[in-house]
Order: structure tokens, then sequence, then C-alpha cells
């Protein structure tokens, strides 16, 4: 890693420490007062899912970040339906979920960044730029991952979800594609 990309991401990682903590309560308040609109895309997009998905039997339901959103500024999440395969099944079942609600203010975010870091940089390349999209991109993760849980209960409920074909060992995990993935959710059939 060159000097001047581990100079940019302390930079970054100090000015991320103070500015997301305010940014991050404005994006909740504004969760909060738009919240039936956001949850019910969220909820029928999932509901597509489990209904695409009812032919097979699933042994994991993954909420994945794709990095290379970044670089298309689409920053759009997959959720996907595996079997005990995970990543090697072959026939996976996915949808694309919308963020945009999310990601609303994250492009006004990083050019923030960029204009800050051009005062004290003579030049900002491409992977420097990269680089601060990944770092700002951590704290829009912990929101989504926040807006996932909040209709999980609500999404357990569905038709859609109840009649789907589960594996004993169901899971739904919530991360980043092809990376750091954790449970939010596990489900184990009692034998008795």
């Amino acid at each position: 890693m060159s000097e001047q990309i581990k100079s940019i991401e302390l930079d970054v990682r100090t000015e991320l420490d103070g500015k997301m903590p305010v940014r991050i309560k404005e994006i909740k308040k504004w969760l909060i007062r738009n919240r039936e609109q956001w949850e019910k895309g969220m909820s029928h997009t999932f509901e597509e899912l489990f209904r695409m998905g009812e032919e097979k039997e699933v042994s994991y339901l993954q909420i994945c970040f794709l990095r290379t959103s970044l670089l298309s500024c689409q920053y759009f999440y997959r959720a996907c339906l595996y079997d005990g395969l995970y990543y090697l099944d072959q026939e996976p079942v996915w949808v694309d979920v919308d963020t945009r609600f999310v990601y609303q203010f994250f492009q006004e975010d990083i050019q923030e960044f960029k204009q800050k870091l051009e005062r004290t940089y003579k030049h900002i390349y491409p992977n420097d730029a990269m680089r601060i999209k990944e770092l700002c991109n951590f704290y829009y993760i912990g929101l989504m991952k926040v807006c996932v849980e909040s209709v999980l209960p609500g999404l357990l409920k569905t038709k859609a979800y109840t009649e789907l074909r589960k594996a004993e060992s169901f899971k739904i995990l919530f991360g980043e594609y092809m990376g750091k993935a954790e449970v939010i959710y596990e489900l184990f059939y009692s034998h008795s």
C-alpha cells in the first residue's frame, strides 16, 4: 500500500469518525419518517424472492453487499437463496434489493470527503477515491443491516416465507458477497 493511500485512509477514518455519527442520525430520522415506504419495498422484494425459490430446498438466505456496485455507483445488495452448497450452489435464486433509500446521501458524503482531501493532497488517484468509498460504505452497510433486521420479523410471518422449503439448519446471513457475513437468524427444527 502506498504512503499516500495510507495517509488518505487515516485522514478519511478521522473524518468519518467525526462526521458519520451525525449523518447516521440524519438517515435514521429519515428512515423513521419514511418507514412505511421503504419497508413495503423491501418486504415485497423478499416475498418475490421466496416465491421464486419455492421449488428448491434452501439452507441459506444471504443478503449481501456487492463491492462491484461501488464502481458503478449502484450501491445494491443481492438477496440469494442457496442450497447446502452455499456459494457453490449451481442454481441459486436471487433478487437485487433496491437500497436507494439508505444510500441517498452516499455520493454527497464521498464528494465532501474528496473535496477536503484535495486541499491536502496534490492529486486523488482512482484507487484513493475507491478506498474513500469503501471506508464510507462500512457505515452504510451497518445502516442497511439495521433496516434488514427491522423488517425480518414481519418477513418471517409471511405466507411466502412459511411455504419456503427450508433445510433443518436454515440460516439468514448478512454481509458482503464472498466476504464477511454474519448470521442474523437461525432455524433449528425440533425432531421431537
